[in-house]
């Protein structure tokens, strides 16, 4: 059992998952008579069992009243966030559990390994589900130029703002903590972005089922949120604690009147600023759901550890005979002992006993261990939806493997990414909405085609056979698809038909070279047959 600010947590997985929050008088984490717990404003904020915030206020109302403001971010701060911090930790490799234990009584071995399990299942997700960056393409086909354009446009942008080392991050990050924000900035004459963890930000919803962002929060993490930012639509707001008073602070006196906005706080993009990329619908990051697992393995390798060390550290007995001091020391010393009948030391006239030792060790089940820990980490990987790369059969060649049985094994990675990717889709739309607002670029984000191409391994032979069977069936395009040699399929297919063009083109060229020579010589025969004839003439 772990303690949080004073409050006893009995199982942390239990803790960690949405919708658990602290009950004011109870020693323990219960959950309420209703899953919507009230946060500020009277019942008007509050947060539903995934940990999302909802109100059924405007944004002029929220803004209009510092003090909801702040009771929001301290209740994030204060029953959320915790949350946040623990994953963080057991992310790095610090596991609560095995680390906050009780110590073993007596001196006995008292091991603490950690199996940082977390880490290894976030990272093999996160490579598996973006390790191939996201090929991101605007289709439009009534009017290709304009698609060039944008593509460009597009193209140039991600490699301004260094793209894809952001989406990965951004993808992690919601693997750790069940959800992640992008947030976008203006700039002279574009806009910039940045991850921004759910430890210090958060998004205010309506209470529509469409689920519209009102506000967004942003706040120092030095425990007490006296420096927050909000952003909506429009602009960013800054708040502060100024003299004791919790109120707006980038504001100016003007002609007009005051509580005029700074300029530079005004966005110069269309669009809500801050994205939100959900892992799932609940909010339960990656590891949520086998933390108990995991805390199981750590205590069965510990466990595992102790007995080695026990074993090592046996207990010497003597029978026979009574140590000496000198005796006892030169066997803690030069590891020896040398025992011999002496009369002296009989117990008895009648019941002589002659001198024995050996060590008393525990008797250790090691494969009951084995098989335990071997269990444990399989069904954290079963329940974690996450491949093991480590298991045996996956040692042969990929080249071996059917394509079908490849995918029956990542079939639940697959399922899983799937489902993180259409979420994915939804936040960089919103994104390259504010930036085509920006760039003043007259294109409809619907057609944006976001390409995810997960990391299996590939059976190349069979794919070509596939593209082979395709062939004159479907689109080049189409059919390059099934290529996973292929990284952009419409480069590709435009590259091949520039060589195909070039090729008709230089055909043509010798034809024509062999044309313009024939008839040179042609021409030049016909001088010289005049010539002759003109001489026989003569």
């Amino acid at each position: 059992m772990e303690t949080i600010k004073g409050k006893i947590v009995k199982n942390l997985q239990d803790y960690i998952l949405t919708g658990q929050t602290f009950q004011s008088g109870a020693n323990g984490f219960e959950m309420a008579e209703n899953d919507d717990q009230i946060v500020a404003g009277g019942g008007n904020v509050y947060i539903d069992d995934s940990d999302v915030y909802h109100t059924t206020l405007t944004k002029e109302q929220l803004l209009a009243d510092p003090s909801i403001i702040e009771s929001i971010a301290n209740y994030h701060e204060e029953n959320i966030v915790p949350k946040y911090r623990i994953k963080r930790d057991y992310y790095k490799g610090r596991h609560h559990t095995i680390m906050n234990k009780p110590s073993t009584p007596l001196g006995k071995p008292d091991n603490r390994l950690i199996v940082n399990l977390p880490k290894k299942l976030t990272d093999t997700f996160n490579g598996f589900f973006i390790g191939d960056p996201i090929q991101i393409r605007y289709v439009d086909n009534t009017n290709q130029d304009e698609s060039d354009k944008t593509n460009e446009e597009i193209s140039n942008w991600m490699n301004d703002v260094n793209f894809t080392d952001k989406a990965s991050e951004y993808a992690k990050t919601a693997d750790i903590y069940g959800r992640a924000y992008f947030r976008a900035f203006d700039t002279a004459d574009s806009i910039d972005i940045a991850v921004l963890s759910p430890r210090d930000t958060l998004v205010v919803y309506d209470n529509t089922p469409l689920n519209n962002p009102v506000i967004a929060i942003n706040y120092s993490t030095n425990g007490i949120s006296n420096d927050v930012w909000v952003m909506d639509d429009k602009a960013d707001y800054h708040f502060s604690d100024v003299n004791g008073k919790f109120s707006m602070v980038n504001i100016q006196e003007t002609e007009e009147g005051p509580n005029i906005l700074n300029q530079e706080n005004i966005h110069s993009f269309e669009g809500f600023p801050v994205f939100e990329l959900p892992e799932n619908d609940e909010r339960i990051g990656i590891f949520d759901n086998v933390l108990s697992l995991i805390d199981a393995a750590d205590e069965i390798l510990s466990s595992k550890a102790n007995d080695i060390n026990s074993i090592s550290n046996g207990i010497l007995v003597v029978t026979g005979a009574q140590l000496t001091d000198d005796q006892l020391a030169n066997v803690k010393t030069m590891h020896v002992l040398n025992l011999y009948d002496n009369d002296d030391d009989a117990l008895s006239d009648s019941n002589n006993k002659t001198p024995n030792a050996y060590y008393v060790t525990p008797d250790i089940n090691d494969d009951m261990q084995e098989h335990m820990l071997d269990r444990t980490i399989e069904q954290v990987y079963q329940n974690a939806q996450v491949v093991n790369m480590n298991d045996s059969k996956f040692g042969q060649s990929a080249s071996a493997i059917s394509g079908i049985a490849l995918k029956q094994r990542y079939q639940d990675m697959m399922s899983k990414a799937e489902t993180k990717a259409s979420k994915m889709d939804s936040s960089l739309r919103a994104l390259f909405s504010c930036l085509f607002s920006k760039l003043k670029v007259d294109a409809n984000v619907q057609n944006i085609e976001f390409n995810h191409k997960q990391s299996i391994p590939k059976n190349v032979l069979e794919e070509a056979q596939t593209v082979q069977a395709l062939d004159g069936q479907v689109t080049n395009e189409t059919k390059l698809s099934a290529l996973s040699l292929v990284k952009d399929t419409h480069a590709e297919v435009q590259n091949w038909m520039n060589e195909q063009e070039q090729g008709v083109q230089n055909v043509k060229d010798i034809v024509n070279n062999a044309i313009t020579n024939a008839g040179s010589d042609n021409n030049g025969g016909d001088s010289d047959d005049n010539s002759n004839n003109s001489e026989e003439t003569d």
